[in-house]
């Protein structure tokens, strides 16, 4: 298991693990896919294809984590 944060694991993902991931069920994930006119064949999806869905789906990254202080 990584302790990497999930953002930046970059590894290849089961479409059961990429619904997961987004909070919704493997039917509704790929519903959401096919209406956006989007195809990947049935293999896991490369880092590459996990952003381009969850762009085209509407899901952004979490922004980095910023540890400097701000001025007040």
């Amino acid at each position: 298991m990584s302790n990497k944060p999930e953002h930046l694991n970059h590894t290849a993902k089961t479409r059961e693990e990429l619904a997961r991931e987004l909070g919704m069920s493997y039917s509704t994930l790929w519903r959401r896919i096919r209406e956006s006119g989007r195809h990947y064949p049935r293999r896991l999806l490369s880092p590459r294809e996990v952003e381009e869905i969850k762009s085209a789906l509407g899901f952004s990254p979490p922004p980095e984590y910023d540890n400097t202080e701000t001025e007040a």
